[in-house]
């Protein structure tokens, strides 16, 4: 399979040019690597960052040190890490609001504190079982090869191991709501998959800190290189749908008894009864599968998901009928891309729909694991995974999966009056587009025929231009100087 699944639905690979020395990285992971150094580490990781940037200092006695830089203080954080240099040196993996303590027993470099998380890190401690730097490398080149691992963005040399960092576009980090949870599943999925190189649990604090290359390793003194070995900035979706964790869902529904009388179908998602609402749910799921089918767009990579939160809904439609849960995802799988993939495989992927539909209704789902009881997600978090926010056309297709924002209600009116094909170019941005068109066509068209009349009446003046060509002084003059130009 090669680095083939991590291009199914977005491109999660691109090499970097290879630079500087690199020849071990090379041939034991089996893939270019470029060598970066401390400041560009830093500028790649966290740009132009807000918050503040924790350094982290382990002095050779034990005795810690946390300093908070905002983005105008680099310079002086740099300044300090020069003359740090030779102390156990790290950088946090998130920024934080406050840098100074309010009270003696505040802790600032605590996830309450956290502004943006900036990426996944594994730390790989595989020598104390034996095990040398090219095996290590080895082991994780087979397995971005065989399609098992993300290929990381950095590989950290520590001085003693190596630690897997992976960038993601930064996001807030509120303990308990979906980006935590979601963080977390994925640090403990690669955290399992890593076991056989010693990986650490350390790294599922997403306030943890990470070795800085350019610095070094009290103990070894070796230096701790920094090597770029993907150029792609992730999110948090790539990885949950790359490794087939389930998003965690954010929507609170108290199981009750269903209505089993048909009921008028609305518009508005809060007017509709248990019933009506989850099963337009399932329908939602077909509406959305059939417009991406004739536009050739894949959702290759959330075909599981789709199924499997069509089964809950079906099973919560039907007062837990899992013959009719099954013939939904059979049906799901005749319209469906199954590139890759078969129908026996889809209904098992979708089968743990029944362990959410039962712990729900019993009351009886892991609080500490999931945020909420079921597979109930809110229609922004639908989108989001879906990757149909800014979709209005995808969500006006959709009944019950939708933003009705200003924005959507203006697309709605759109697609309603001029049809698909059509409305697109009854945007503003559309009208601009055609008005910066047409504008840059008459200035074009101008400067032509001051250029043709010029030509053929080089002596003429102003005045003779202005009669002939029934402009305005001005005009002449702004066009004789576009010409000069």
């Amino acid at each position: 399979m090669g680095l083939a699944k991590q291009q199914e639905q977005k491109i999660l690979y691109i090499s970097p040019l290879s630079l500087g020395d690199v020849e071990f990285q090379e041939r034991n992971l089996g893939l270019p690597v470029r060598a970066v150094n401390q400041e560009e580490f830093i500028e790649r990781v966290f740009g132009h960052f807000k918050g503040h940037l924790c350094v982290f200092l382990k002095r050779a006695d034990g005795t810690p040190s946390n300093t908070f830089y905002k983005h105008s203080e680099k310079e002086r954080m740099y300044k300090y890490l020069q003359t740090t240099f030779g102390i156990n040196t790290y950088v946090s993996y998130s920024t934080f609001y406050q840098k100074v303590k309010k009270h003696k027993s505040d802790i600032l470099r605590t996830q309450s504190n956290i502004v943006h998380t900036y990426m996944l890190v594994q730390d790989l401690d595989y020598y104390k079982f034996g095990m040398t730097d090219a095996e290590c490398l080895q082991k994780i080149g087979q397995m971005v090869a065989k399609g098992e691992l993300i290929c990381p963005t950095f590989i950290v040399s520590t001085g003693q191991g190596y630690q897997l960092i992976w960038l993601l576009e930064p996001f807030k980090n509120i303990a308990g709501y979906t980006n935590d949870l979601d963080w977390r599943r994925i640090q403990d999925h690669m955290y399992e998959q890593l076991k056989e190189l010693n990986s650490d649990s350390v790294v599922k604090n997403p306030s943890a800190v990470t070795r800085l290359p350019g610095s070094r390793h009290n103990k070894t003194k070796n230096l701790v290189y920094g090597f770029l070995a993907n150029e792609v900035t992730f999110t948090l979706q790539d990885f949950l749908w790359f490794y087939d964790i389930v998003p965690v869902a954010d929507r609170s529904v108290k199981p009750k008894k269903l209505n089993k009388k048909k009921a008028t179908v609305t518009t508005i998602v809060k007017n509709w009864n248990e019933y009506t609402l989850n099963k337009q749910r399932e329908e939602d799921i077909f509406i959305f599968v059939n417009v991406q089918n004739e536009r050739g767009k894949s959702y290759i990579g959330i075909r599981n998901w789709l199924a499997l939160v069509l089964r809950f809904h079906a099973l919560v439609s039907s007062d837990n009928d899992t013959e009719y849960a099954e013939k939904r995802v059979k049906e799901l799988c005749e319209i469906m891309d199954m590139s890759e993939t078969d129908e026996e495989e889809i209904l098992r992927r979708s089968l743990p729909a029944e362990t959410y539909y039962k712990q729900w209704i019993e009351d009886t789902w892991d609080r500490n694991k999931y945020l909420r009881g079921g597979l109930f997600y809110t229609n922004s978090r639908m989108l989001e995974l879906m990757d149909a926010k800014e979709d209005y056309y995808i969500q006006w297709k959709m009944k019950t999966i939708k933003i009705k924002n200003a924005k959507y209600e203006a697309a709605r009116k759109r697609f309603e009056k001029y049809g698909e094909e059509e409305a697109d170019k009854h945007t503003w941005e559309a009208f601009q587009e055609r008005r910066n068109e047409k504008l840059a066509s008459d200035k074009a068209d101008k400067l032509w025929q001051l250029e043709e009349a010029l030509d053929r009446h080089p002596e003429w003046t102003n005045k003779q231009l202005m009669e002939h060509l029934g402009w305005s002084l001005r005009t002449i003059q702004n066009y004789k100087k576009k010409l000069h130009k």
